[in-house]
């Protein structure tokens, strides 16, 4: 809501649709391109699960505190930001929605996938993740006028608490291989 406060509804539509879209290209892109980055980097799917299993933890304490991420962008970023035409793919799409926290969450999905059905199963989770963060962009003003901060406040802290439950179970099944 900051970075499009003096944006008209439909600009704001227009940048929420762009951003979406940007976002749900970078993490297809980390869906398919995953298996090589691992191969390339010398990296083992536990290995990234531990590490990406911390991270998600960090970011998850960070939304149960009620604090603003690091993933949201420093102030210098979101002030560049502003300066420049296009907000949707930084910092909207990158990293707010296609970030540290569910670029490592697509590549560790990923190595879960035994079958082609999964592969269509996670790209059809990251479509309409991408579809609902157009929807709340797009109505930001009306949901914020309609949850007020407490609203959003207690959302955040519910989704802070799942995404914790997430992260320790990434880096308990990552270490349960590492310590084999």
């Amino acid at each position: 809501m900051s970075l499009t406060s003096d944006y008209s509804r439909e600009e704001i539509r227009h940048i929420a649709f762009k951003a979406s879209f940007y976002a749900f290209f970078i993490l297809v892109f980390f869906l398919i391109s995953g298996d090589l980055l691992f191969r390339f980097m010398g990296i083992t799917l536990p290995a990234f699960k531990v590490g990406g299993g911390i991270l998600i933890f960090l970011l998850a304490i960070h939304l149960v505190q009620g604090e603003v991420s690091k993933e949201k962008g420093k102030s210098h970023e979101i002030e560049a930001a502003l300066q420049r035409d296009n907000i949707a793919l930084i910092p909207l799409a990158m990293p707010l929605l296609a970030g540290p926290g569910a670029i490592t969450t697509v590549l560790v999905l990923r190595g879960y996938i035994k079958e082609p059905l999964g592969l269509i199963s996670i790209l059809l989770a990251i479509f309409l993740s991408c579809l609902v963060a157009f929807i709340v962009y797009s109505s930001s003003s009306f949901l914020y006028t309609f949850l007020g901060r407490a609203g959003i406040n207690l959302i955040t802290r519910i989704s802070g608490i799942l995404l914790l439950a997430i992260s320790v179970q990434f880096i308990a099944d990552g270490l349960k291989v590492l310590l084999k």
